[in-house]
């Protein structure tokens, strides 16, 4: 093994320790100091990114470079550092990826290797990161509560075998601070040679990454978001597969922004769990706590695919605040579901580890959309994530009224009884909601509307306010309200392993196959 300390362990909560002995991290390994871009420059001259997509039309994030034999010969600085890993390893190197994450809202899904099942082909993990730093995430395979985070700075390296893969999800998430690129080399091979064959070899290929969109064709397209013809090179397929052209789907950018009304909305905020979105839509909850900062305005409320812990204390309060709520169940999941307008305390609150500190924002207006809009979003990030062009005209399409809390401050109460009076909804009537047999796959039902419209608060004094209406101060958090044990993944990537796709790689003696992330 290499001569520095396994720095590993470091980064792993104390109790956790004992199942990760065959997993490394070395600081610094390949680059003396963190400032040496060398390595970097010369993988940026040798080697050609692009963007990728997986032969069902899903695309990658982060652009591509397959690593291949004919790849190497033209990259003496690739394969003069594959050959020193399989030699510090004891790997016998099957196939390479090497990612470009250009600036930081490229990621990577949080996923397993799939390599248990290959003959023993494949067995060990190896990545280096080379420019600007990122961090790799682990996830315990039975949920979200238990995670991590391993730095990824210039040189770094990591390394994992079958135990820690069988167990733990890994991934990159998006990181809003990180301007710069940076480079990830991923090797897959054998562990436990003790003479690896030199030159380096690489019989791995991967037969479903393709580097054309496999959806697009040749022959122009409708987009689904200006609703024209265009020609089909440079559009983007959104992760429910819905096309925009290029025009469309430029100028997007990947910063968290906020708008000033509803109708500029272009960022989505997703919460896990379909009751907490339906109490920021009445008034129930004027508050969210994210481990991530951005802008004051509006944004569209998504609630995440993935149910919450019924056990957790953020579930239990708002069960207790809000005892006849209708099922989460009952509710729409993976879909939009309204706006809302938020202002941030101006504080971190509470806890701090390595994804950053709570931080508490006001919710001061909201707006019920017409129908639930089924989306998938890029898992549970903490940040705002930007809206495909279409996802964003269906969302806009669907807006109702606008609510806002005036109740002036010092008539606030814990009672459950005032929550109820809040808002009022009276406007709000059954007439748009008429094709609910549609959304049978969020077992949605008219019987649940008229429960819904029952618990739906009436107020008198609870007036609409305009879009471009300043912010109203809100009643204060009540004392005792928790902060969540654990925040849902502030990783855009996080899936059920259900979700993962995997990518076939085929060599002379047979198939073996690597799950990749787009």
């Amino acid at each position: 093994m290499p001569g520095p300390a396994n720095c590993f362990h470091d980064h792993v909560p104390a109790e956790l320790r004992s199942s990760f002995e065959d997993a490394f991290y070395f600081p610094g390994f390949l680059c003396t100091h963190q400032d040496d871009g060398s390595l970097f420059q010369q993988l940026q001259k040798e080697l050609t990114f692009r963007a990728a997509w997986l032969d069902s039309g899903l695309p990658f994030s982060r652009h591509l470079c397959l690593v291949s034999d004919e790849v190497l010969s033209k990259a003496p600085t690739l394969h003069a550092l594959l050959e020193h890993l399989a030699e510090v390893f004891g790997v016998r190197p099957v196939c390479c990826i090497v990612s470009l994450y250009r600036h930081g809202g490229d990621f990577c899904n949080l996923h397993f290797d799939e390599y248990s099942f290959a003959d023993g082909k494949v067995d060990f993990s190896i990545g280096v990161t080379f420019g600007e730093e990122r961090k790799l995430v682990f996830e315990h395979r039975d949920g979200h509560k238990v995670q991590f985070a391993v730095p990824q700075r210039n040189g770094d390296v990591h390394a994992f075998g079958e135990a820690t893969n069988r167990c733990w999800r890994h991934g990159v998430p998006p990181c809003v601070d990180c301007d710069g690129p940076s480079i990830s080399i991923n090797v897959w091979g054998s562990r436990g040679h003790t003479e690896v064959d030199l030159p380096v070899s690489l019989p791995g290929r991967f037969p479903t990454i393709k580097f054309q969109d496999p959806a697009a064709g040749s022959h122009p397209r409708e987009c689904k978001a200006c609703r024209r013809m265009a020609e089909p090179h440079g559009g983007f397929q959104d992760l429910d597969g819905r096309w925009s052209c290029s025009g469309c789907v430029s100028g997007l950018g990947w910063r968290p922004a906020s708008a000033r009304s509803p109708k500029e909305t272009t960022d989505g905020l997703t919460v896990r769990g379909a009751q907490l979105a339906l109490a920021i839509l009445a008034g129930r909850r004027n508050y969210v706590f994210r481990r991530a900062k951005f802008p004051d305005g509006w944004y569209a409320l998504h609630v995440a695919k993935e149910h919450p812990d019924s056990d957790s204390p953020e579930t239990l309060q708002l069960q207790g605040e809000w005892p006849t709520a209708p099922a989460e169940e009952d509710l729409p999941h993976e879909a939009f579901v309204g706006l809302l307008c938020v202002r941030a305390e101006g504080h971190a609150a509470k806890s701090v580890d390595w994804k950053g500190a709570y931080r508490k924002y006001y919710v001061a207006k909201t707006v019920a959309l017409q129908d639930p809009l089924p989306a998938r979003s890029p898992g549970i990030p903490e940040e705002p994530w930007r809206l495909s062009p279409v996802a964003r005209r269906e969302v806009l399409e669907l807006i109702g009224k606008i609510y806002e809390n005036t109740r002036p401050e010092s008539n606030w109460t814990n009672e459950p009884s005032w929550w109820s009076k809040r808002w009022e909804w009276g406007d709000w009537g059954d007439q748009a909601w008429s094709d609910w047999d549609h959304w049978g796959t969020w077992k949605w039902s008219r019987d649940s509307w008229q429960a819904w419209e029952a618990w739906a608060p009436r107020d008198p004094t609870f007036s609409p306010a305009e879009p471009d209406e300043g912010l109203q101060d809100l009643a204060p958090m009540p004392a005792e309200t928790l902060l969540p044990d654990e925040a849902p993944s502030e990783d855009p990537q996080v899936q059920d392993s259900a979700d993962q796709v995997d990518v076939k790689c085929s060599s002379d003696d047979g198939v073996l196959e690597f799950p990749l992330q787009a």
